[in-house]
């Protein structure tokens, strides 16, 4: 393909600037190479990118979008200050790049533009109208941002300015209710859409320096702002009170799995083995709230800080604020998880009355199986006396119809097996009764001691309850 074909087919400056100020990958991508060490890569994006980037299509693309119909808000992305009037100069504008909307101190303003590039919003009783100067000078910087015009109450009009600023990046705190982007974030440390427009149009002229610098001091800036928030963010989203239930859970978890490995009765533990249940627990309860409280932490600093992770490379800067900042949102919550903590004992004391309930509740009702069976068994040993005692009868009975003496009776071999048989099952019969009666008793010893486990158990918990709210209440 020809290289006139290229150009011809290729995409604008003008569309190069609208896709920096829509944060598209070529922003990124430009950004990149403009903080490379290799003048060559800017070169590529110049010469190679997909666009048609000249001097003169730079030019007739700015002028284009700087004023008039043609008049592009979002290349005046950023944050500004007002230096008139006297009562906003606290106050603070922003840019929002992406979509062009304006903010003060967070508040949406609803702004709009009109075919001569003059922007308009109300905020507070005051109609505002300004235009936004974003130009350059004649060696081709561009001039700091401004914005100039009126606003109007009633028959009172006054003058309105500011002027774009670069916060600090140990004290900038985003307030405002926007999707992060690249491009805001560029914006705000002060690489703004006719900065790095700047720089490839003083590359192209083959002007020195041709700006590298200023982009490079973004790039610190957002470098100095996540190690800031490495030691300073507090977040916001960490519902401590959602944790509980699981937290308890791997408590419960670690006693009975103690419980099983050392095959001990709940009920008949020494000091060590408490000591040592209390231990496990302790560990795995502080484990449980650290994950749970990182994983919420993490979600909030993936929000915050990935595109600026993203902006300078950092891959590992959501993962050191998360660690941090987890850490100081729960540390002063785990030492209620400490072995020696009221709400940690009272835990583990109900998790081992709750065992040992469970253990009598399944002891008790073996035996009353037990004791059911013993009394079936019981039944069928009189059943079989009953029989036995039957074929006796009818047997003497034979007996005596041929004439036979009670005596001679009494001595038949036949009576006298089943007279046997018939004392043997009243002896099984009766001894089945008694063990019936043993597992009976022994079924209310436990249910007795289950009501008693119960009842430690609900303690314990109302204790924990109480001492809850220093782990999973509001702080």
């Amino acid at each position: 393909m020809s290289t006139a074909k290229t150009a011809a087919s290729a995409k604008t400056a003008t569309q190069y600037i609208s896709d920096l100020v829509k944060s598209r990958p070529i922003l990124a991508d430009t950004i990149d190479a403009i903080c490379s060490t290799d003048d060559a890569d800017i070169d590529r994006i110049i010469s190679d990118s997909g666009y048609n980037l000249t001097y003169d299509g730079f030019y007739d693309a700015v002028v284009a979008k700087q004023s008039g119909p043609g008049f592009d808000l979002g290349m005046c992305g950023g944050l500004y200050e007002f230096t008139k009037p006297e009562d906003m100069k606290s106050r603070h504008l922003m840019v929002n790049p992406a979509n062009s909307n304006i903010y003060i101190d967070g508040d949406a303003t609803g702004n709009r533009t009109d075919q001569d590039g003059q922007v308009s919003w109300s905020y507070k009783g005051f109609k505002y109208a300004v235009t936004f100067d974003i130009g350059y000078d004649d060696s081709g910087s561009p001039r700091p941002h401004t914005f100039a015009g009126t606003r109007a109450s009633g028959d009172r009009t006054e003058s309105v300015s500011g002027r774009q600023i670069v916060p600090s990046p140990d004290e900038f705190v985003l307030n405002h209710p926007i999707a992060l982007t690249i491009g805001f974030i560029a914006t705000v440390s002060g690489v703004t859409v006719t900065t790095i427009v700047a720089c490839l149009w003083n590359r192209i002229k083959g002007r020195l320096p041709w700006r590298r610098d200023e982009v490079m001091r973004g790039r610190e800036w957002a470098v100095r702002f996540l190690r800031n928030q490495r030691d300073t963010f507090d977040p916001a989203d960490v519902h401590y009170d959602r944790m509980q239930v699981e937290v308890e859970q791997a408590i419960n978890r670690a006693v009975n799995k103690y419980l099983v490995q050392k095959d001990i009765d709940s009920s008949q533990l020494t000091d060590q083995q408490m000591e040592e249940i209390r231990k496990e627990a302790s560990v795995d309860g502080t484990n449980k709230l650290e994950e749970l409280a990182k994983a919420m932490v993490r979600a909030e600093c993936k929000h915050k800080f990935g595109p600026y992770a993203e902006y300078v490379h950092d891959e590992d800067a959501v993962a050191l604020i998360t660690r941090e900042s987890a850490r100081r949102s729960y540390k002063d919550r785990v030492g209620g998880l400490d072995r020696k903590a009221d709400y940690l004992q009272a835990r583990v004391d109900f998790a081992i009355n709750t065992a040992a309930e469970q253990k009598a509740r399944e002891n008790a009702s073996a035996y009353k199986n037990a004791a059911n069976t013993h009394e079936q068994e019981a039944a069928e040993y009189r059943k079989e006396e009953s029989t036995k005692k039957t074929a006796k009868e009818t047997e003497e009975q034979h007996l005596r119809e041929r004439g036979k003496t009670e005596a001679e009776i009494r001595d038949d071999p036949y009576v006298q097996r089943l007279s046997r048989e018939i004392k043997k099952h009243e002896e099984d019969a009766r001894n089945k009764d008694q063990d019936a009666e043993t597992a009976r008793k022994q079924a209310e010893t436990r249910d007795s001691d289950a009501e008693e486990a119960k009842k430690k158990a609900r303690e314990a918990k109302e204790k924990a309850d109480g001492k809850a709210g220093e782990i999973f209440g509001k702080k």
